[in-house]
């Protein structure tokens, strides 16, 4: 069996980890905490309730019209992209983009589109009419469903339907990502981060990445039995000082260079080619609520930053940069906060929900619990901690955990 595609990669996320606020700060959040006293625990699927539509999704069809089934080699394929719980793009073989801000309420969607939708130049008229198609409909999209796993059906205002589809994962045993234990039998660490490598398969196919020091590769994947090849492949072109850019030379010529891979019994991944490289999951993440945060990663829709944010969540409250507190109770992955009646805690009501236009800003001063409002709560494989707002997701680092799942 062979998968080609380009690896989707969400680079910055790693890279957005701040340090701690001081103590005594405006924006203290570091006071004590039980961190070791349970709360509210994500069982590990909180992230795909509070961000259902999250990741890439091939087009089978809108209303009538069947689409290609896909192929990267042909550039017929179509996919709509929904991230960070708010943005989506599409393509359906010729510009591609177009982005749009969506959000949920319940089975029902709100699409606001951030820029006229412009086809250009495309030699081929049908893959027009397709991405034309496409991004009309979901111009007009006004509720979604998952009536089993791996489809997705999305409605349109006047009736129409979309389906669209997930292949399932053709080798779930790589997907995801791993940290690298040795290359050439030499143990491989950095001072910041763990080198890392990952595997994804998407609707079309596979990608492999790498991080190690400074920057970042990417490649085309093609799986045949136990044999792999990553063709393609692409780096960032970040400047750094040599010691960190021979780590990324040594990784990245590593996973290159790999033309075999090998499951050992002990549940380590070995690589071999132009050297051998030993690769072992990650720990699971702390996914306890109850802890000390600062923002990390996304910024939610519509938001700039007046100062940094931040919370402490203990068992039955959340304290926020501007000293804001809200109670909460959780059901679930959903959140219902009561905030207080501290000055901090009032917000300007007619601008919560981001329309394109109507921007805010949070931290320092500025209460992010009740401008954004979280109403839902997850952590992704790296222990980030997610939360649902009106404007999409926040995501935030614990603070004093190891990288890469805290601030450092």
């Amino acid at each position: 069996m062979r998968l080609r595609a380009a690896l989707v990669v969400g680079l910055i996320m790693l890279a957005g980890c701040t340090a701690a606020v001081e103590r005594g700060s405006a924006g203290d959040t570091s006071a004590s905490l039980p961190l070791e006293t349970p709360g509210p625990v994500d069982d590990g699927s909180y992230l795909s309730r509070i961000d259902p539509l999250g990741g890439q999704w091939r087009v089978d069809a809108v209303g009538l019209t069947v689409y290609p089934p896909g192929d990267r080699a042909r550039a017929d394929f179509s996919y709509v992209t929904f991230s960070d719980g708010g943005f989506l793009n599409s393509y359906a073989g010729c510009s591609g983009g177009y982005p749009a801000f969506y959000r949920l309420d319940g089975p029902r969607m709100a699409v606001t589109r951030r820029e006229k939708v412009t086809i250009g130049k495309c030699a081929d008229p049908a893959a027009a009419r397709r991405e034309t198609m496409l991004a009309a409909f979901l111009d007009r999209a006004v509720g979604w469903n998952i009536p089993a796993p791996g489809a997705l059906v999305l409605t349109a205002a006047d009736g129409t339907l979309a389906q669209m589809s997930q292949p399932p994962d053709p080798h779930p045993e790589l997907s995801g990502r791993w940290r690298v234990v040795s290359i050439g039998g030499a143990s491989f660490m950095t001072r910041e981060l763990p080198g890392e490598v990952g595997f994804g398969f998407g609707a079309f196919g596979g990608g492999i990445s790498a991080q190690a020091a400074c920057n970042h590769f990417s490649a085309n994947l093609t799986i045949a039995g136990s044999n792999l090849d990553a063709s393609d492949g692409l780096s960032t072109l970040i400047g750094c000082d040599p010691p960190r850019q021979a780590l990324d030379a040594k990784l990245f010529g590593a996973v290159s260079g790999a033309r075999s891979f090998v499951m050992r019994p002990d549940g380590r991944l070995v690589l071999s080619g132009a050297t051998e490289m030993v690769l072992e999951r990650f720990p699971p993440p702390d996914r306890n609520l109850v802890g000390n945060y600062t923002h990390c990663g996304n910024t939610v829709l519509g938001a700039g930053h007046a100062g940094e944010v931040t919370l402490a969540i203990d068992r039955g409250t959340m304290r926020d940069n501007s000293g804001c507190t809200a109670r909460y109770t959780a059901d679930g992955a959903n959140l219902d906060l009561a905030p207080g009646a501290e000055s901090s805690c009032r917000a300007d009501p007619a601008s919560p929900i981001y329309d394109g236009t109507n921007t805010v800003e949070i931290g320092g001063a500025l209460s992010p619990l009740a401008i954004l409002r979280p109403d839902g709560f997850g952590f992704d494989d790296r222990g980030r901690l997610i939360l649902r707002t009106v404007r999409g997701t926040l995501t935030m680092c614990r603070v004093g955990q190891p990288k890469p799942f805290g601030s450092g």
